[in-house]
């Protein structure tokens, strides 16, 4: 799923970067509101995408490893309740898979996401650079 979602967003980078360098000499045409346009769209998938990893992630947790899930859904002074991202990816970086292929699954994937999550941040920088030269 998160191929599918990189190919196709690399594909949506390509023609917005081609409209923004082939259309740059042109007035009137919004291109850095495009671009901004388009990273925030991207936001908004990889936000999805991630509370999508994320909770498939801690169901598992919470069906097979009870203590595991009970120590990422607690917070130092908050208590039990809400999922603290830090320990989440902290414990999807840790070697530690319990002999679990599916758990090394999960993990890998979020791990993935979380990688291409600072691609998709910083390209908007890149185009408003290249789009002004």
């Amino acid at each position: 799923m998160i191929k599918d979602y990189r190919n196709i967003w690399i594909v949506s980078l390509i023609v917005v970067y081609s409209i923004v360098f082939f259309y740059k000499k042109l007035k009137g045409i919004f291109l850095d509101e495009l671009i901004l346009f388009h990273f925030m769209l991207s936001g908004i998938m990889l936000l999805i995408l991630s509370n999508k990893k994320i909770n498939m992630l801690m169901e598992y947790l919470k069906q097979n490893y009870f203590q595991k899930w009970e120590y990422l859904n607690t917070y130092p002074i908050f208590g039990r309740g809400f999922v603290n991202a830090y320990r989440v990816y902290k414990f999807a970086r840790n070697k530690d898979n319990f002999e679990d292929q599916k758990l090394l699954e999960l993990k890998k994937e979020l791990i993935e996401l979380k990688n291409f999550s600072y691609i998709v941040l910083f390209s908007p920088i890149l185009g408003i650079i290249a789009s002004n030269l």
